[in-house]
This record gives structure tokens, sequence and C-alpha cells, in this order.
């Protein structure tokens, strides 16, 4: 994603509140923008902490101050949007001194616009391109909006356009002073001018990043920004259940549209919001404050010049996203010239090959990567996967796995390793599980690690139901089945299939009994049974079954005639 800074509009001083600034001065881009090469590598300065590692062209001072900012709002994030957070990798980051020489190398895709931040994803993590602009506020400002849109992807989190980026402009307010951190600071103005003119709910809910009511003709954002900041503060910051009320609203989302979700997530009618986030912001309490340990992340962060592979390697990545190619293939050979067996630089190159749709090397590029002492689960995830494509003919089969499973399940313990709980883990360990000859309930055990909130497509949940099928656990699998048909989160494939596996295995049951009853001249319990079932069944089409079943029971009590006294 690129953001560009509106030529002639805008342009912040020290940013003092968020919609005055932030919301006022910056255009979310729909494409990603890159980077050139930089004029001199050997002056670049690197500051990592557990949270971030900031190469930057700037004064070692900058580095380590932008390292120690962006670990208090990493802290933040996390403390805010729960344990899905906490398990994001660290974040990556190029902060350009200069502004003009970044516009030169990071050119602009909108008109009458210059470029200050360019990001992508490599391999789950974020890598930032930014230029020091202004103030080290507004900078930070910028690079915590848009962290925040890709964490919540990155947690499991689909978000519509209003849910979004109101979270960002809450998150983007992180301030740090003597070991306190603030969320949600903003003028009080900001208030008076938000519901000076609101856009009516139904209408609001509808904007999209191509409506005149998100960018208007000016090219400058709209009221929408600023009430969609508006109705995440509430959301977030209302009181302590902010992530329970989120959580509600993303269930309430995957079956209803955004007016009625909100109504849901917060039980308060639609045309109360207005008057209750108005009372909320003007609580002191809307702002939270959150202990950091300043000290500590100091002490423990690492400084010292960056390596030239390491920027070429950065660089490549954000003009790669760019479309690029040839200065994104330039900056490659760079870092291969200069550090040809390194981990990092293996793995630039299996992506390049991924990019230009060459698994074979893609996969070799990791493996060399991974015999390179590489800690990146991709390389592991990728390596394991087809290792199962090479074991199976065709479609995946129970059981059917050949020599290679051991060594891919091998592989994706290791991914999780490096990245704990992390869903595409999950999911290949599922198909591991579904392909090995022989599992046990430490398998299902195992697997159901992964069976949590950030498993949102089902699958995992899927995969561990088969595992029970195999163990002959009717209860466990009925339990997953269940919740895997019932459950709004899940896509409609996912609880269709588990509906027609739980209905199937329902009805068989329900045969196997009537039959039984029948023949013991039951008919009265066999007919309360059927009824029971076809009137729990959970769509029509299974209820239907039912019905032949109900006149052969009734036919067969006829047949028999009157019970003898």
């Amino acid at each position: 994603m690129a953001i560009s800074r509106f030529v002639g509009g805008v342009r912040p001083g020290p940013a003092r509140s968020l919609i005055r600034s932030l919301v006022g001065a910056v255009l979310l881009g729909a494409a990603a923008g890159p980077a050139a090469a930089a004029d001199d590598r050997g002056k670049w300065t690197r500051a990592r902490t557990d949270y971030v590692e900031v190469l930057t062209d700037a004064a070692p001072k900058d580095a380590a101050e932008f390292a120690v900012q962006y670990s208090a709002f990493r802290y933040a994030l996390a403390e805010l949007i729960g344990p899905r957070a906490r398990r994001l990798p660290p974040t990556r980051v190029m902060l350009f001194r200069n502004q003009r020489e970044f516009e030169r190398r990071f050119p602009s895709e909108v008109a009458r616009s210059e470029s200050i931040s360019v990001t992508t994803d490599v391999d789950g993590v974020t890598l930032l391109g930014q230029v020091l602009t202004g103030t080290r506020t507004f900078t930070l400002q910028l690079a915590f909006e848009f962290e925040t849109l890709w964490a919540l992807r990155r947690a499991g989190y689909a978000v519509p356009l209003w849910a979004g980026q109101g979270t960002g402009k809450v998150l983007a307010t992180v301030a740090l002073r003597k070991g306190v951190l603030t969320v949600g600071n903003f003028d009080r103005g900001d208030i008076l001018s938000w519901v000076a003119d609101p856009l009516p709910w139904p209408r609001f809910f509808d904007v999209h990043a191509g409506s005149k009511d998100y960018v208007g003709n000016d090219g400058r954002p709209r009221p929408f920004h600023a009430q969609s900041w508006a109705l995440m503060h509430w959301i977030w910051l209302a009181d302590g259940e902010g992530l329970a009320r989120f959580e509600k609203l993303q269930d309430a989302l995957r079956v209803k549209g955004g007016l009625d979700a909100m109504a849901a997530a917060t039980g308060v009618p639609p045309n109360e919001w207005i008057k209750r986030i108005e009372a909320h912001l003007r609580n002191k309490q809307s702002v939270r404050t959150l202990p950091f340990d300043e000290a500590a992340v100091r002490a423990r962060m690492e400084t010292g010049p960056a390596t030239p592979a390491a920027v070429s390697l950065h660089l490549s990545e954000l003009l790669a996203v760019r479309g690029r190619d040839a200065e994104a293939e330039l900056e490659l050979l760079r870092a291969v010239a200069a550090e040809p067996e390194a981990a990092p630089v293996k793995e630039a190159q299996a992506r390049r090959a991924r990019r230009k749709g060459d698994r074979e090397s893609a996969v070799r590029y990791y493996r060399e990567a991974i015999s390179a002492g590489s800690g990146n689960p991709v390389a592991f995830q990728v390596s394991a996967s087809d290792r199962m494509d090479q074991t199976v003919v065709g479609v995946d089969r129970v059981g059917a796995g050949g020599i290679f499973v051991e060594e891919a399940l091998a592989e994706i313990r290791r991914a999780l390793e490096l990245r704990p709980g992390d869903p595409d883990s999950y999911r290949l360990l599922g198909r591991a599980f579904y392909l090995r000859p022989e599992v046990g309930p430490v398998h299902a055990e195992e697997l159901g690690a992964g069976v949590t909130a950030a498993d949102e497509s089902g699958l995992v949940r899927l995969y561990r139901a088969s595992l029970y099928e195999r163990l002959g656990d009717e209860a466990a699998l009925a339990a997953d089945l269940e919740e895997l048909a019932r459950n709004p989160r899940y896509g409609a494939a996912i609880r269709r299939q588990a509906t027609q596996q739980l209905e199937t295995r329902r009805f068989e049951a329900t045969v196997a009994a009537a039959n039984e009853q029948v023949a013991a001249g039951r008919f009265s319990e066999t007919l309360a049974l059927v009824r029971a079932r076809q009137a729990a069944a959970l769509d029509a089409e299974s209820a239907e079954r039912y019905g032949p079943l109900l006149r052969w029971v009734e036919e067969r009590e006829k047949a028999a005639g009157p019970a003898k006294p």
C-alpha cells in the first residue's frame, strides 16, 4: 500500500490531533509503492527491539527513538487487540531522512501529491518504507495507522473499510511519555467538528474507497474518516470491554450489514449512536493509559550499522510490490553478490521465484535458506507443503500419505516454534495428520491448539473432526461438526460441508435405531425419535430425509396391528 500527501493541501506540523493532522493530510491508496537503491549503503544504521527493526540513513539517534516509539505502539496494539496481536512478528522499517530523495525513488501514483510511505508484506512480516517528514510524531502516526490495518488482517480479523480505518486512526494516537502510554488522545474541539455534519448511518456504511464520501474531487478525505474514528473510538475505548465488543462486531458482520452488526454488537439502536459517542468522547476516561517499560526496551535494543545486503533486500521487496521488476532484480543481485549464501538472500530468491510462478525454484531456495539457518516460518511451510504434494496422487485421501509426511510434520512443527499459533501452519498440520496412515489421540490434542478464534476458515477444526472420526470418538466428532455447522464465523462452504456430514451421521444413526426399535415393536418410541431428529435438522434438505423413514415406521406399525394387551 502507498500513502501520499496532497501537494497544496493540509501540510501538518507537530500533529495536535488525529482528525486535524492525520485524517486531513493523507490519502490511503490502493497500490503499494517501491524504493530504488540507496546511494550510500555504508551509512545506513540499524536498531532492533522485540517489536521492530529500523534501518535508516538518518542519524543513529533517529533509528533508536523511532524504534522505542514503535515498540510502545506495538505493545499498546497487543494490549488492545489481545493474544492474536502478541504473536505478530517484528515490523521492519526503512526510514529515509530526505523527502526529495524519497520522492525521487518512490514517485507518487496520485496526481498532485508526494509519496511519503510505502509498505508491503514479506512472508508475513510488515515492511514499511517511510520518509522522516516534518516531525517524528507525524511519521509515527502514519506508520501506526497502516500497521494497525495490517495487524488486524494478520490476526485473522476481516474488517470493512470503516472499522479498519477507524481502528487505525484510534491506534495512530499512541503516545509515550515517561514510561506511560496513552491511546485515544484528541483535541476536544474535534468532537464538535465531527457531530456538526455526520453522514447518515446507512450512507456511512456504504462508503467505499472510490466513493465521493471517501475522497472528494479536491483529493482530500471527507467527514467519513472522522466519523469512522469516532465510531471505533467508542467501540474500543468506551470501557474495558473493547475487545469483547469488537469480537461481537466481527461475528455479527459475517451475517449482517454494518448498520445491523453495530446495533447487535453495542446493544444500542442507531438513532442513539451519535449521542452515545459524543458522551463517550467528552468523558476524560475515554483516553486509555498503559504502563510501558521504556528503560527495558532501550537496554535490550540492538544497534549498529546495517549491512548493504539487508538494505538491498528491503529495497528489492518494495520495488517488486510496485511492479518495478528490473530495479527490484538489480537490488536482489546486489544482495546476492554481497552475501550469496545468507539465509535472508535465499529467502528473497525464493519469493522472486514464487512471484514468477516458478514453484520448483522457490522450494529449492527456501530449502537452501533452511540449510543456511533460516528462521523464516514460511520457508518451512512451503517445503512441508511441497513434501505433502509429492506424497499424494490427485486429491488428498485419508491416511494415504507416503514416506514424506513425517518430514513435512517436522518442518511444520518447526514453523510453529518460530511463529506460535500461526493459522497457516496449523492448517498444514491438519493436512499432514489427515494424510498420515496412523493417528492417535495425541495428534488430535496437538492439532487442537490451532482450533482458536484465529482459525477463521474452520479448516483446522474440520481436520480435527476427521481425526476424531478415525479415532471413533463420536462425541468429540459431533461437537466439532456442530460448531462448524452453526457458527456464522465460518464460511458457507465449510458450514455446508459440516452440516452434510453431521446430518448424514445423525440420519444413519436414526435409521439404525429405528430398525432395532421397530423389530422390537416399539413403534411409538421410534416415531418420537424420528420426529425429534427431523425437527432438530439444520436445514430443510436434511429434514426432508426423515419423511420416508416416518412413513415406513407408520406403515410397519399399521401392519403389526393393535398392540396385544
